[in-house]
């Protein structure tokens, strides 16, 4: 049975490359969200109109299982890792984003395309860190020592 997740925030600093794969699991996560959210706005509506036309002794049934259902697509999303799903057989968006994550790692560990693209960008990365950091700048992007222009003078 699924639980409350732990805080995901990382009890150590996480590597460049294990940040971009949070960044792409919740861009992922985000579009199913938001395409849910477009998907059950009309359906809504929809429930609520005819539970309202069909149903006097249950106006509400319809809206209400639809919002069952929204609460199980929550889980099912797991947006902002709230769910701790130990059921390996569950299909989730976590199974998802496991699957792909580890097609990624096994093109990778075998020395392909993917392991120079990792290399390549790891050395682009380094090299603009390695340049911005020795360059410090002070206000507005001027370098120490470098003076000001006074304010120009109206006249």
């Amino acid at each position: 049975m699924s639980e409350e997740a732990p805080s995901q925030q990382p009890s150590e600093h996480p590597s460049r490359w294990q940040v971009l794969r949070d960044v792409v699991a919740f861009q992922f996560k985000l579009a199913m969200d938001g395409l849910r959210d477009v998907i059950l706005s009309p359906i809504s509506i929809t429930a609520a109109i005819v539970g309202i036309i069909t149903s006097s002794e249950n106006p509400g049934k319809y809206f209400y299982r639809l919002l069952e259902i929204g609460h199980e697509s929550d889980r099912w999303i797991n947006l902002f890792n709230t769910y701790n799903d130990d059921n390996e057989d569950r299909v989730s968006a976590d199974h998802i984003v496991r699957r792909a994550e580890s097609a990624v790692v096994s093109e990778y560990e075998k020395g392909g395309v993917l392991s120079n693209v990792k290399n390549q960008t790891d050395k682009v990365i380094d090299r603009i860190g390695s340049s911005t950091g020795s360059e410090k700048t002070t206000e507005l992007g001027k370098q120490p020592g470098e003076q000001s222009c006074p304010p120009a003078q109206a006249q």
